[in-house]
Formats: structure tokens, sequence, C-alpha cells
């Protein structure tokens, strides 16, 4: 399809590879290779919690705290596979193999027992909760006892969110003891976007050349592509028919996605944002940075993002809306029945250039329209 070149974030669960956890269905199914991460605050030291479905009956449990420099303490990893009995309605064990050094008589041990806790916790918390279909501001809360966090907690289920659906746990203070850090899939056995994660790096990283505007001035012009404009100035080049970058700061694309065939307005919603969220390739979105809005009256979401590369500690700031529409007649190449697409706009900026003058890149975003 000439119109669709975000091939990237169109690619979606089928049936033939989806499945559910033990004991639910979600509203989005999960698929071979998805993979959450969730700072755990529950420890002193920094530390996030991983889980990765190979398939339905294989899984990686990780657990990662980065070097604490005023603790002089290095970095920790244990990570064990796990099998579990698929057919049963609830978690059950079948095997384990540690892939880590686990060290006997030390905390190490409490760990892995730690690990196995969560994965059946979140498994029969999750399978209590009916209908978890909404996200954002419309997430499901519900008030539970978990002595672990605290007691009395608020656990927030988002249909975004792949495995479990938790998004966060509040304890009775307001304080979240566990928020989703990262989620995104794995592509094949050699993909090691899920093991390399070490967290976000606190120290902003550049490749020597200098994000600074140019200052002269420059005539404004609009950038179009169907029916989305926006206003931007000649220092920007046209890369491709729908693409403008500003030197080597930035890169604003403009496109077309099309709806999951056969599913329901709300359901196409989850599904693509997920799809846009999904961290890939050792490049990871920090959803505890997002900044996510939604306009429900013109099926619009607004998102702001940091990117962060682990090959080469770059940040990137994404700044995204998707807008739900009707396919325009003219557009050819939907060979489907559903009657509406997503117009998608995206600005990835390196975040020293935009923290250099966000006024600029701000008011380029607020330019952006659709003129139906």
């Amino acid at each position: 399809m000439k119109k669709l070149i975000l091939s990237l974030i169109t690619v979606i669960c089928l049936a033939a590879s989806s499945f559910a956890v033990p004991g639910f269905t979600p509203y989005v199914p999960n698929c071979n290779g998805d993979f959450v991460y969730y700072k755990d605050s529950s420890f002193t030291r920094e530390t996030y919690i991983g889980i990765l479905c190979y398939d339905e009956g294989t899984y990686q449990l990780r657990y990662y705290a980065p070097k604490n420099e005023e603790q002089l303490l290095p970095p920790k990893e244990i990570a064990l596979l796990v099998t579990i009995n698929k057919d049963l309605n609830h978690v059950e064990f079948t095997g384990e193999r540690i892939i880590s050094t686990v060290l006997p008589e030390t905390s190490d041990v409490d760990i892995v027992n730690y690990l196995h806790d969560i994965f059946y916790d979140f498994a029969a918390r999750r399978a209590k909760v009916e209908n978890v279909k909404g996200f954002g501001e419309r997430a499901v809360k519900t008030q539970q006892n978990y002595p672990q966090y605290g007691g009395n907690v608020t656990i927030v289920f988002d249909s975004v969110i792949p495995l479990f659906n938790i998004k966060k746990i509040i304890d009775s203070t307001g304080t979240e003891v566990l928020t989703c850090a990262t989620f995104g899939r794995i592509t094949s056995s050699e993909d090691k976007t899920f093991e390399k994660f070490t967290g976000f790096s606190k120290t902003l990283q550049t490749d020597g050349k200098k994000k600074t505007l140019v200052t002269e001035k420059a005539k404004s012009q609009k950038a179009v592509y169907d029916k989305q404009v926006l206003k931007i100035d000649t220092n920007w080049k046209q890369a491709m028919e729908n693409c403008w970058v500003l030197d080597v700061n930035s890169f604003i694309t403009l496109s077309l996605i099309p709806g999951v065939e056969d599913a329901s307005l709300r359901e196409n919603d989850a599904y693509l944002l997920r799809s846009i969220l999904s961290s890939n390739s050792e490049t990871y979105n920090n959803l505890l940075s997002i900044d996510f809005s939604e306009d429900q009256k013109n099926g619009k979401y607004k998102i702001n993002v940091e990117n962060y590369s682990a090959k080469n500690g770059h940040i990137i700031r994404n700044t995204q809306i998707l807008t739900r529409g009707a396919v325009p007649s003219e557009v050819k190449g939907f060979e489907r029945t559903d009657k509406y697409l997503f117009y998608y706009f995206s600005m990835a900026t390196f975040k020293d250039a935009y923290e250099a003058n966000p006024a600029y890149f701000n008011k380029i975003v607020k330019s952006y329209k659709i003129n139906h």
C-alpha cells in the first residue's frame, strides 16, 4: 500500500499466534515474544522485574538492579526460565531452569522465590478482574490486599499493557510501589531486546554533534500529506513524500494507518497504542516519562514519550498524535471492510536538541491539523 509506510507499528497479533495467560482472556491478545518490565520500589535499590513470554507455556523471569555508585553496589541480575501447564485455568509451574548466577544462602534465593510469587500473584489477581478493556484514563482500578506492597493497594489494569494488563500498583499513601517501565516484543531467538534492558540512563549521551537550531531567519512552509498539514520552515528538508528532517536534530513523519479488521473502535485504539508504544531493537520507550492524553469526543490521542537506546545511550523525545477518521475516497489500497483509519503524526527529536529550544518544536506540534 503506497500510503502506509509504517509497517513496523501495524504488525498486529493474528489469532494463530495469540494466547492468554491461564485464568483470563485479555481484550488485546498477547503474542509470542511479548515482554513487560516493571520498576519495583519495594526494594531498597533501583530494581526492575521483567517477564517475557516465549510461547504460552514458556516464560523468562528476570530481576535487574543497575549499578549503584552511592551504595557501592555492582549491577545485579537473576534470570530463570519457567514452564507452566497451559491446559489449566490457573498458573502451575511444571519446570524451571536458572540461567544466571545464583549464590546459595544469600538474598539471591529470596529473589528467585520473589520472581515465582510475582508470576503467580499477577496471574491470580488479573483473573479476578473482568472486562479489562479500558486504557489511559479509563483503565480499571481495583482495591486489593497485597502484603508485599504494604497491605491495601490500588491495582490499575490497562488493556494496552501486555501479559497481565497491570499498569501500576499504588499503596495506601498514594505511592506507586510498582510501575510499568516499558514493554515490547522480541522477534526471534537472536533478538536481545529483553535481556539487554538495564533501566533508563539518567545521563544524556550525545553523538558529538552539537544539537542546536539554525539561527538565521527561515521562510515558513507547510508540510502536507493527504489531509494532514503542519507549519514548519525552510530549515526542514523533505526526505520522502511524507517525511521531513531538520539536519541531525529532528524527523517528522505523516502517515495513514488502517484499523484492525473486524475490531471495534475501542479495540482498534488499544491494538494500535500497544503497537506504537512497544519497545524493539534494543530501543526502549520509557513509560515512566510518558505524557498521554485523550480527546474522547474526537477520537484523538497525543503521546509524548522518551525513547532510550541501549546501544548508544541516545535519548529521543517522540511526540505522536493519532486521530481516528474515515477513509478518504481517494485513498487506494485499503482492501478491508472497515470504514475508518488513523491519521498519524510523529516528531522524533534528540532530547538535547529539544531542550535547547522547546518552544520551537512545540509550536510545530501545535500547528498540526487535519483538513477534513
